[in-house]
Parts: structure tokens; C-alpha cells; sequence
């Protein structure tokens, strides 16, 4: 019997504060101090889930979220009311055939609020593959690709990584090669969106790498 789950939650909060955070910007860059007012931050959360199958062969999980807070802050020394969207929807599908599975894994996430003119959004996705080659064996390959926006940037980017996993039941012993980052990537880029400040960071990546593991179990 094929069963759909579903689930929708709604939520409404209010805190208060003895605090309020005022920041100064200036030559030097930014000071930031607490100040002793009072302050509260009003949000609205939405989350929502669809899970189920189609057929006997494809199930998929949708998950959504969407988020709205409000709160005060000071900036050289005028109190603001600072208004957040928070957005995201992640998906996956899987296909199972034979000793195989493919997943498809594409999600969104956009981040807003009223002192930007353009919302920061990114959108990926993930295709993995994977089969039981016989009792002993494994293979694994995904590819990711994603596209970030943020202010007047934009950037794509990609990875391919390839996994084999092999055991040797006797020796209770597992050997696995990975060959990462086939698209010879050179950075993974990330983004961040605050209250009134957007950010892009870059982590430096190795290149086209081969590593072979050995484990053993006890």
C-alpha cells in the first residue's frame, strides 16, 4: 500500500528585550554596542512537508520553509524597523532499479530584507547515482552544480566526485577510492545576508585529488 505524508505548521512569536544593538558605520568601519532599551522581534514561521511514492519505483520528500521576522536596531544613532525573509525548498527524488539508485536533489534558498533593493537567492542541485555491484562491492558518482546571486555578483559553479568501495569480508576490512573534484574547482563559495550587510565567502579547494582509504573494523 503507497501511502502520502504531508504536514503544514504555522507559528507566530513574540520576544522582548532589555537590549537593543546600535551600529555606527564610519571610516573605520563598523562599531557595534548594546544599548539599554527595550526591544522586541516579531516572527512568523511557515514549514511544510510532502513525502510519498509514484509507482513502486520513485518515492520523493519535499520540505519548504518560509520565515518573517521584525525587529528595531540603531544605525548611526536612527532607529530602524528591519524587515527579514527567509525562504527555502528542498527537494528530493530517488529512482531504485535493479541494484541501482538515482537521486535527483534540487533546492532553493532566497534571503531579503527591506534595506536591499535585490533579494540574495541560490539555487543547486545534485544528481548521485549508485550501484550494488555484486555482494562486495560499490560505486558512487554525483555531480553539484549551483548558482549564487548576490548583490551585482553572480557565480556558477560545479563539482564531480566518483566513489568505489570494496570489502574484503574475511579481513573484516573496507578499501574505498575517491576521486574528487573532476571540475578541478578552484574555490566553494558561500553567502551570507545579515541585517544590513551581504557577504560572499570563498574557501580555497584542493585540486583533482585521488585518495585511497583503508578501514578496519572490530
Amino acid at each position: 500500500e503507497q501511502e502520502t505524508e504531508y504536514s503544514l505548521s504555522v507559528s507566530l512569536s513574540q520576544t522582548s528585550y532589555d537590549f537593543l544593538n546600535s551600529s555606527n558605520f564610519n571610516q573605520q568601519g563598523l562599531t557595534s554596542n548594546l544599548m539599554s532599551i527595550k526591544n522586541k522581534v516579531k516572527s512568523l514561521s511557515s514549514q511544510g512537508h510532502l513525502a510519498g511514492m509514484i509507482g513502486s519505483d520513485i518515492d520523493f520528500n519535499i520540505r519548504s520553509l518560509y520565515r518573517f521576522s521584525q525587529r528595531s536596531n540603531i544605525i548611526n544613532e536612527e532607529k530602524v524597523s528591519i524587515k527579514n525573509h527567509y525562504i527555502t525548498l528542498n527537494t528530493q527524488i530517488n529512482y531504485t532499479f535493479t541494484n541501482s539508485i538515482f537521486s535527483v536533489k534540487p533546492n532553493f534558498q532566497l534571503v531579503s530584507n527591506n534595506f536591499f533593493e535585490t533579494p540574495a537567492y541560490q539555487i543547486d542541485a545534485e544528481v548521485v547515482y549508485f550501484i550494488k555491484l555484486d555482494r562486495i562491492g560499490s560505486f558512487r558518482t554525483s555531480y553539484h552544480q549551483y548558482f549564487s546571486a548576490i548583490g551585482e555578483r553572480a557565480i556558477w559553479n560545479e563539482f564531480l566526485s566518483i566513489e568505489y568501495k570494496h570489502t574484503l569480508k574475511k579481513l573484516n576490512v573496507d578499501i574505498i577510492l575517491n576521486i574528487n573534484n573532476l571540475t578541478k574547482n578552484i574555490y566553494y563559495i558561500n553567502f551570507t545576508q545579515n541585517n544590513f550587510s551581504e557577504s560572499f565567502s570563498y574557501y580555497q579547494l584542493k585540486p583533482r585529488q585521488i585518495i585511497l582509504s583503508f578501514i578496519k573494523k572490530f
